[in-house]
């Protein structure tokens, strides 16, 4: 919906939605400095279901009252709208550049959760950091990731999608490759708030938003989240073996290693691409 509204102006917009979605999980991350963690587990957790419900029909509330979504589909009222789009998604199954974009997001996303997965046993069981300094760095790296999504989504409409790609691909590397030989739990849980992860989301949505009409947008985004759904899902149990068989010490070795892998990808896959242009909101079929 965003990107449809705001057809010129994608990286803007999805850097404010993702800001949002930081802020939210950032204050999330805050609560291990409340009175509620000392509470009980099954308290704890029946405390943090009463406010999950509380939030969530606040938000029903919300959406229903003040959320007024543009129309989506400029189909001929009279086709089949279940044919249309079992079309539609076949198409986008088949397309190149899409299958592309969900390779490098994948790359990405296995690379990066391999480690971030098992950050919380890396920081405090392999370092000992604190469970106070475990929440403050994920606290700190989403609210930096709040302030940084807006700026990475301006960049990537002013300057390019593919160029922030390759320039936080490169980025996770260097990260990684300094995980490797950090044993100050401190300087870790800071290096980990650096906003890497922002630049590539808003820029992967964003670029594959413009290769998609604003009929077949919610599919292509779709392509895009399940892919790296998939790999969030993988990832964690690859890092789980490399642990079985090296310790901790072979964690950042293997995330450092998907990511150079990563990047040769992102580089083959990209830098042979054109950038795409917008789609128009008023075009017809998929525009892929």
């Amino acid at each position: 919906y965003a990107t449809v509204t705001y057809e010129r102006d994608k990286g803007r917009v999805l850097g404010a939605l993702f800001a949002f979605e930081s802020l939210g999980w950032g204050l999330a991350c805050l609560m291990v400095r409340t009175s509620w963690v000392e509470l009980p587990s099954p308290d704890f957790l029946d405390r943090l279901f009463q406010l999950s419900l509380g939030l969530s029909l606040f938000t029903a509330v919300v959406m229903q009252l003040f959320f007024h979504a543009p129309p989506l589909s400029n189909h001929d009222p009279q086709e089949n709208r279940w044919r249309a789009m079992f079309h539609e998604w076949s198409v986008l199954y088949h397309d190149r550049k899409v299958l592309s974009m969900a390779a490098v997001l994948s790359a990405i996303t296995c690379g990066s959760m391999i480690f971030l997965a098992w950050y919380t046993p890396y920081l405090c069981t392999h370092l000992g950091g604190s469970k106070e300094l475990l929440g403050n760095s994920l606290g700190l790296g989403t609210f930096v990731a709040a302030m940084s999504f807006p700026l990475f989504g301006l960049l990537s409409d002013r300057i390019g999608r593919k160029p922030l790609i390759l320039v936080s691909t490169v980025a996770y590397v260097a990260l990684y490759w300094s995980f490797i030989y950090i044993r100050d739990p401190n300087l870790l849980a800071l290096l980990y708030a650096l906003p890497i992860y922002p630049a590539v989301r808003v820029a992967l949505n964003a670029f594959l938003a413009d290769m998609t009409s604003s009929s077949s947008r919610g599919g292509g985004l779709g392509v895009l989240e399940g892919a790296q759904a998939i790999s969030s899902a993988v990832a964690p149990v690859l890092g789980g073996l490399v642990i079985w068989r090296f310790g901790y010490e072979g964690l950042p070795v293997a995330a450092c290693a998907l990511m150079v892998l990563t990047t040769v990808m992102v580089a083959k896959l990209l830098l042979g691409e054109p950038e795409a242009e917008p789609a128009s909101c008023g075009s017809n079929g998929t525009g892929i």
